[in-house]
């Protein structure tokens, strides 16, 4: 206990001696925080969180299978999902976006510049540095276990951090919307406009057969007309001695053969007719479910919700110079009483040792 005490006062005594020093380091640390801080413009940030209602775009419906609900059978998994939305939203096309929407003066403009006064462009090309100051002041990050992302954007100017975060978010949800809720209607149409005409087509070149060879049911009089040639042989062996032809058995054979001919032409349309008549049926079916989808997520709600928007108005991020200074120089003061006690109490352990050599020494 009297080691600890006398250890205590002799590091006071070397904290004391060397106060001068130490008020000066605190001094010095905290005008050099003080001027950094009072140099380096203070950052408002306003913050959005976006709500993920992922649908078709990640999980289709293929044609001619069962509609499902959302979240059945997941094609792609929702920290897939999510993380491609975040490629999106932090991707150079959507900053470029947002830089044409504000403007490279607006982003540019900080609290000492006056509105008339131009801001510096660095060298190279001013839009795309304009871009990579821009992707620096946005954190994109998501929220830990759950479907929402954090899109922060930062700027020394609360109303331009605002305008920023707006514009973002904005231009976000339309190139979203461009790249996954595209109008499938004139797919549509011109689809089922080209399969009926092809239908009308192959319609027009069966009745034009048809009345070529005057056959309206082909298996009918085939069945017809070989009845009728069973009666022509008969009546042919029945009257063996007559020398004259048959001229209706010809007539039956040569009706037969274009029949046969008939059908060579006709089913491979009939075919045809019967895919057509069957891909239309498919892109109407496909137009109803698409159609209802559209109908289903315009009543109940967009895949992406702004839930939360929170303005920069308010304090700024981080303290202000004043605290920071005293906040600098306080924690250089403990690190140099630290310091100074730690040199008293080794100048004092090594004086101690040095007296008892020379003691020890003196009695040898």
């Amino acid at each position: 206990m009297q080691e600890e005490t006398k250890a205590i006062l002799i590091a006071g005594r070397a904290i004391w001696r060397m106060k001068l020093v130490i008020l000066l380091v605190a001094i010095i640390s905290a005008g050099a925080v003080y001027y950094q801080q009072s140099k380096t413009p203070r950052m408002y940030e306003a913050n959005a969180d976006l709500l993920f209602r992922f649908g078709r775009e990640y999980y289709p419906i293929s044609p001619g299978e069962q509609r499902r609900n959302w979240g059945e059978n997941v094609i792609v998994s929702l920290d897939a999902a999510i993380f491609t939305e975040m490629r999106l939203l932090t991707s150079h096309q959507l900053f470029d976006r947002t830089l044409e929407t504000v403007g490279i003066d607006e982003v540019a403009r900080s609290p000492t510049q006056e509105d008339s006064e131009a801001p510096e462009n660095s060298d190279g090309d001013p839009r795309l540095s304009g871009i990579r100051r821009l992707a620096g002041m946005f954190d994109i990050s998501r929220v830990d276990g759950a479907s929402l992302v954090e899109v922060t954007a930062r700027h020394p100017l609360p109303d331009v951090a605002d305008k920023l975060l707006s514009a973002h978010v904005e231009n976000y949800l339309a190139w979203r919307s461009e790249l996954f809720d595209r109008d499938a209607s004139a797919y549509f149409e011109a689809q089922l406009s080209r399969a009926r005409d092809e239908h009308a087509s192959l319609l027009a070149a069966r009745k034009s057969l048809v009345t070529e060879y005057g056959i309206l049911d082909a298996p009918l009089e085939r069945e017809m007309l070989r009845r009728d040639l069973t009666r022509s042989e008969e009546r042919r062996s029945e009257n063996r001695g007559d020398d004259g032809s048959d001229s209706s058995a010809d007539a039956i054979l040569e009706r037969l053969q274009n029949i046969n001919t008939f059908e060579s032409l006709v089913q491979p349309l009939d075919a045809r007719i019967e895919a057509v008549l069957d891909n239309i049926a498919s892109l109407e079916s496909e137009e109803a479910n698409w159609n209802l989808s559209q109908d289903f997520g315009a009543a109940v709600a967009p895949s992406v919700v702004t839930i939360d928007f929170r303005t920069a108005n308010g304090s700024p991020i981080g303290v202000s110079p004043t605290v920071g200074a005293v906040l600098a120089g306080v924690m250089s003061a403990i690190l140099a009483s630290l310091f100074a006690a730690g040199y008293g109490l080794i100048s004092e352990a090594a004086g101690r040792r040095s007296g008892e050599e020379i003691e020890s020494e003196g009695t040898a």
